[in-house]
């Protein structure tokens, strides 16, 4: 994925700044980080200043009304945001309504159920799936958002809507240092909620600590896999 070096791009629930990449690449262009996340947005904008960026602008405010004029920006992007939406449609609208007619639409959404690490990490699997049931259950969040791309941008008021999946694997045996990251990243989501799974008893203390442990050993034989949902579509 490749921006013109004259783009404006609005990104969509920017976090603390890890798509920075896209304002180097729009060096004659614009970038615009939105992010409902105070500390999140003073994070990016540190990055934003340590890169040496001049054509970054980062703005407080909730996805779904993101304060942009219409037809504002040549695209607008989103990355692992809508699964944390009840309903990500709305969200999809606004990022429509700031794009030029003719700008591109491009999202990217995991499919949590495809991520499995093996073959000795049953707590740490265990802990990950009673997160995200923690995260997206009862109306939470959209779990299910990264298989139903396709129809749901179909159904709006764009064109030439592609949706393919991006497989990501990794080994211990020929990518020790990626895999270890990779499961680094999942106790990273679930460190937070911790507490409040073991509050709620869904995992015990024992199993969080061993699920650390698990996350912290890479052999020849560990193995990790996980599927991004990939969109691009134009303004119409």
């Amino acid at each position: 994925m490749h921006f013109p070096s004259n783009y404006q791009v609005a990104e969509f629930g920017c976090g603390a700044g890890a798509n920075l990449w896209i304002a180097q690449e729009v060096s004659a262009g614009s970038y615009i980080g939105l992010d409902i996340q105070p500390a999140q947005l003073n994070k990016a904008e540190q990055t934003a200043q340590m890169l040496g960026l001049c054509n970054t602008e980062f703005k407080l405010c909730n996805a779904e009304k993101s304060g942009l004029a219409d037809s504002s920006v040549d695209a607008a992007f989103a990355r692992l945001v809508l699964i944390h939406l009840p309903n990500p449609k709305t969200m999809l609208q606004e990022m429509i309504r700031v794009v030029r007619p003719g700008g591109r639409l491009i999202i990217h959404e995991p499919y949590d159920a495809t991520y499995y690490t093996g073959p000795d990490k049953f707590n740490l699997m265990k802990c990950f799936r009673a997160r995200n049931t923690l995260a997206y259950g009862n109306g939470r969040g959209s779990p299910e958002i990264a298989v139903n791309l396709f129809p749901v941008l179909s159904s709006l008021k764009i064109s030439e809507v592609v949706v393919s999946p991006h497989v990501i694997n990794a080994n211990g045996k020929s990518d020790g240092i990626r895999c270890k990251n990779l499961l680094e990243n999942i106790i990273g989501l679930i460190e937070p909620v911790s507490a409040e799974l073991i509050a709620q008893s869904k995992i015990t203390p024992e199993e969080w600590k061993s699920a650390q442990q698990e996350a912290g050993i890479v052999t020849a034989y560990t193995f990790h896999t996980q599927t991004l949902w990939k969109a691009t579509a134009q303004v119409t």
